[in-house]
């Protein structure tokens, strides 16, 4: 055997057949596209699921900071993380969630007044932001009401992301289009570098078929 000879089986054994690097690309093709669909899956499911067990099992709110009243301490886009409390039990300075009477979208503003009576409880709040405190509101004493624990900057345009309908639907169209792809190359790249398989794969076969038409 020359020395060409042994220098080729050699590169065939360290490098492999074209079969056999075909096999591997296309192995590596399958895992990202795996990675990908795996990513896709896990982070929606979080975005869609995570806030309700949050909230069912630990007691946890979930809320995203829409406007900028409470600047600079909470911003656009932070989440913020709640628990339920007593209104009794409030404090001036703690941060509250409530419903606006007016727009019916849930605000967290700080607590500036706090006042007791034969009534209720009266707690006044304002944005960090605002130049005016907001419309006074009244609860009963034993009323739930909760309070913010923590903030979680920027989180919230992640989670919005994923829960937006649009954003599910091009995401996953873009799955689907990337494993077509990746099948699509598979085919092709098998279809050019697959031998096609000869009628008669030696000079004796083909003498044993000519013997048989004779018989």
């Amino acid at each position: 055997m020359s020395n060409s000879d042994i220098n080729f089986v050699d590169r065939r054994v360290r490098e492999g057949t074209i079969a056999d690097r075909r096999d591997a690309g296309t192995i590596n093709k399958k895992r990202w596209s795996r990675i990908l669909n795996i990513a896709f899956v896990i982070f929606t499911s979080i975005a869609l699921v995570a806030p309700g067990i949050m909230s069912a099992y630990l007691g946890v709110g979930i809320h995203v900071t829409m406007t900028g009243s409470m600047r600079p301490s909470i911003n656009p886009g932070d989440v913020m993380l709640s628990k339920v409390e007593k209104v009794s039990d409030v404090q001036i300075g703690q941060v509250v969630l409530f419903l606006d009477n007016k727009t019916w979208l849930e605000e967290a503003h700080r607590v500036t007044s706090v006042v007791s009576s034969p009534n209720g409880i009266t707690i006044t709040t304002k944005g960090d932001a605002n130049p005016e405190a907001d419309p006074v509101q009244t609860y009963a004493a034993l009323s739930p009401i909760r309070y913010v624990t923590s903030v979680v900057p920027k989180v919230g345009y992640v989670l919005n992301a994923f829960k937006s309908k649009i954003v599910i639907l091009v995401g996953g169209l873009l799955l689907l289009l990337i494993n077509l792809l990746i099948v699509l190359n598979v085919m092709v790249k098998r279809r050019k570098t697959d031998p096609k398989t000869p009628l008669f794969r030696d000079s004796h076969d083909l003498h044993d078929r000519s013997n048989l038409h004779e018989i």
